[in-house]
């Protein structure tokens, strides 16, 4: 018997119901979800993704959540909330759209003002966040460089 995997079951559950909830697995929408805490429920695409939505869309068989930080060329830029790499994925590849969640055990939806000013405010820093994680990286490498661990 096949194994399903994560993608086909999203897919199934979308089409069977317009609605796809699952636990969070990884580390690229930290803060806004943390690993194997909190529950997504994503609703099937009914529009076109904007700015700050989080869409799931599918690549090599996985599902991955990530935030729109903006469009270009009809394709929609998209990074991991603790990511800094840009992906370009096209509106007929996005399965679904963030709708609720489900962090700490209470409820949120994507509609209360909280979450708003966190996406928009997230975006926002990244050029701050990068250039921080960039520097540390920076000077690890010449920390190491300059203090090289001792060989046994």
């Amino acid at each position: 018997m096949e194994e399903i995997n994560e993608y086909q079951r999203a897919t199934a559950s979308l089409d069977a119901y317009g609605v796809f909830a699952s636990g969070t697995i990884g580390r690229s929408m930290r803060p806004l979800f943390r690993e194997g805490k909190d529950v997504v429920i994503v609703r099937k695409c009914e529009r076109a993704p904007k700015k700050y939505d989080v869409v799931l869309y599918g690549r090599a068989g996985k599902c991955i959540l990530h935030r729109v930080v903006g469009k270009r060329d009809g394709l929609n830029l998209i990074r991991g909330d603790n990511t800094y790499c840009m992906e370009y994925v096209a509106d007929s590849q996005i399965l679904g759209i963030l709708m609720e969640f489900d962090r700490g055990g209470k409820h949120h939806t994507v509609e209360e003002r909280f979450y708003k000013l966190y996406s928009v405010v997230w975006t926002a820093i990244y050029p701050l966040r990068y250039f921080c994680v960039s520097a540390r990286s920076f000077a690890a490498s010449v920390l190491r460089k300059i203090f090289p661990k001792k060989k046994r």
